[in-house]
């Protein structure tokens, strides 16, 4: 029996109601007024400045900055802030730029790494976070600047510094921008891709790209080459201090022109094949010889070479219970890849309940609240569908 249905779904944004960044304790953490709240002055720079007119510019004489905070007993905080390593920032010593959170007493109860030139990046702004619990003190306090050996000659900014509650619900990190330039062209194409986002209540820990074609690359910006013809996909990831991820993908498409082919001869011929069986023999035919050609699994993530005797090919593939989607990829002499795609449903022998077949999207873009339909067709040997079907139904049980 067969039935054809109609759904529909109504998408709602996880971002309906907008999330406000916690309350920041720490009064002039921007600088906008000079060094007012702040026990010592650094330099006031208005030329390299994380946002607003100014930051606090430091070297070795002018040590830490120190600021009293009120806080709750025995609660999670953590702090935020942003800092500029100048490319004069040199030598050789312990220390470094420092961000601590002590008890009015000065007992440790946090800090961040010493901050400098062997350990990270300059002449760019990054963002750091000190997580502390604040146990018995009511207050804390907050210490940034320099603190380290005479073998450094320091040269550092620092803007916009935080210390607020930690939230026991965290915020997911905002992605603002991904662009990928360009998004289409002749093989190989080589794309520049470009990522930027912020976390309200931390920072951003990892930025990263994936490419459909296995290329996995870590910071804000990377440029990656496509050697396969057709649609390939680029997906751009954040990762916050919490854990979070969030995600966004474009598509590439990549044309031009190829003289290979991939055929599947048995035990199917096409794109799709059903069996019960948990491994099959696939034989195929190339066009031309590889230099390299592999096959891959994405069910079970499992994959091996293949050897090419006078243009054929054969291999056995383990199935598991499901889609099994295959991917068979050619390494040409030009190292230029083709790549075929196939998929291979496994069914249980002894599966008697329904199946859902040829689905069909009113759109494949879906914005907020708006409506989208979806049509299928349900083959079922029930007579009534819309009550659970057992074919060995107990004696003590109906549907009625």
């Amino acid at each position: 029996m067969k039935y054809s249905l109609k759904l529909l779904f109504l998408f709602f944004a996880l971002n309906i109601f907008a999330q406000s960044p916690p309350h920041n304790l720490v009064i002039n953490g921007d600088f906008e007024n000079g060094f007012n709240c702040w026990d010592n002055p650094a330099i006031l720079d208005s030329i390299i400045k994380h946002s607003g007119n100014y930051s606090a510019y430091f070297t070795n004489s002018h040590g830490m900055i120190n600021q009293l905070i009120n806080v709750q007993q025995n609660t999670n905080y953590k702090v935020t802030f942003w800092i500029y390593l100048r490319d004069n920032f040199s030598g050789d010593d312990w220390g470094g730029a420092l961000c601590s959170v002590t008890d009015y007493n000065w007992i440790l109860l946090g800090q961040s790494i010493f901050i400098n030139p062997n350990n990270r990046p300059i002449n760019k702004w990054l963002q750091f976070v000190v997580n502390f619990n604040s146990g018995n003190s009511t207050i804390v306090r907050l210490q940034i600047g320099f603190f380290g050996g005479n073998g450094w000659n320091s040269s550092f900014n620092i803007d916009d510094v935080k210390l607020f509650k930690k939230s026991q619900n965290n915020i997911s990190p905002v992605l603002t921008n991904f662009i990928v330039d360009p998004n289409s062209g002749n093989l190989p194409l080589v794309v520049n891709m470009n990522l930027s986002g912020f976390d309200l209540d931390g920072v951003i820990m990892g930025f990263y790209f994936q490419t459909s074609d296995g290329g996995f690359y870590e910071g804000n910006q990377a440029t990656h080459t496509f050697y396969t013809l057709g649609y390939n996909t680029i997906t751009a990831i954040l990762l916050d201090d919490d854990g979070a991820v969030v995600s966004s993908s474009v598509n590439v498409f990549v044309y031009g022109s190829q003289n290979f082919e991939i055929n599947i001869t048995s035990p199917f011929q096409g794109n799709y094949y059903e069996t019960e069986l948990p491994q099959i023999s696939i034989q195929g035919t190339v066009s031309s010889s590889p230099i390299e050609f592999i096959w891959f699994n994405e069910k079970n993530h499992q994959s091996g070479f293949l050897s090419v005797m006078q243009n054929s090919f054969s291999f056995n593939l383990p199935l598991r219970y499901g889609k099994n989607d295959i991917i068979l990829q050619a390494r040409l002499p030009n190292d230029i890849f083709y790549k075929r795609e196939f998929r291979v449903y496994r069914k249980p022998s002894n599966y008697s309940g329904p199946e859902l077949r040829n689905f069909i999207f009113s759109t494949r873009q879906v914005g907020t609240f708006e409506k989208l339909e979806i049509e299928f067709d349900l083959n079922s040997v029930a007579d009534n569908y819309w009550f659970p079907y057992e074919e060995n139904l107990p004696p003590n049980l109906n549907t009625g």
